[in-house]
């Protein structure tokens, strides 16, 4: 049973208790825009959002604005609506995100420590698991860490700032094609991708790495181009 605004807010607050309204209201339009109770294009209800929250429109309007930020939200001809994926924005961002995750992972394999690899290998065998059990929404969670570890074994600031930028449009795509049905036709090739990746970052063969992840991220962009 999906749980009520209230029963939300109070959960966010429990586990969070240090963070604004602005804070609150951001995280909880997120998740509503992310697991499509927001629809795509629809309309973003300012007053209505207010009074369900129990907040000022101050705190609404400002999470909105950093929604904005996240691509997740867009301005209409009177205020905000739900950004829409379109193909041709899928392929913009997608071949961002080969030219970013390549370099990172060449950074990640020369950089990465001991203990970052064997968290890799973990999350490797987590989305193995779940790809196996046919269980989508959990493999694209250890999808997404896979892939957030390399970026963070990168150990450089710009690449990591620049990911978690996008990190929010990047989840967004993930489940609009996990809704639309289209993301389990590449988990069998993302396994393979997975590991060669895998590999090649604890032999610490940068080409190779690099070779690997462009390879995998490819594929994605031409698969989903197809599909789309």
């Amino acid at each position: 049973m999906e749980k009520t605004i209230k029963e939300r807010i109070k959960k966010f607050k429990q586990n969070n208790p240090f963070k604004t309204q602005t804070d609150i209201a951001y995280e909880l339009i997120r998740s509503d825009i992310l697991e499509f109770r927001l629809k795509p294009n629809e309309k973003i209800n300012q007053d209505a959002i207010s009074i369900d929250f129990d907040m000022s429109r101050t705190p609404i309007r400002d999470a909105i604005l950093k929604l904005e930020q996240d691509g997740l939200v867009v301005q209409a001809a009177k205020g905000y609506q739900v950004f829409e994926m379109s193909v041709k924005d899928y392929m913009d961002f997608h071949e961002f995100r080969i030219r970013l995750e390549t370099y990172a992972t060449m950074l990640a394999t020369r950089l990465m420590t001991d203990n970052q690899i064997l968290e890799l290998k973990d999350s490797l065998r987590e989305f193995n698991k779940y790809c196996e059990q046919g269980n989508l929404e959990m493999a694209a969670i250890y999808d997404e860490k896979f892939h957030e570890l390399i970026i963070k074994g990168s150990r450089n600031e710009y690449v990591i700032k620049t990911h978690e930028l996008f990190s929010s449009k990047q989840k967004y795509y993930l489940q609009r094609l996990i809704k639309m049905g289209l993301f389990d036709v590449s988990y069998a090739v993302a396994k393979k991708k997975h590991l060669e990746i895998y590999r090649a970052i604890c032999e610490r063969d940068e080409k190779r790495a690099e070779e690997a992840m462009r390879s995998h991220l490819a594929f994605y962009r031409h698969r989903m181009y197809d599909l789309l």
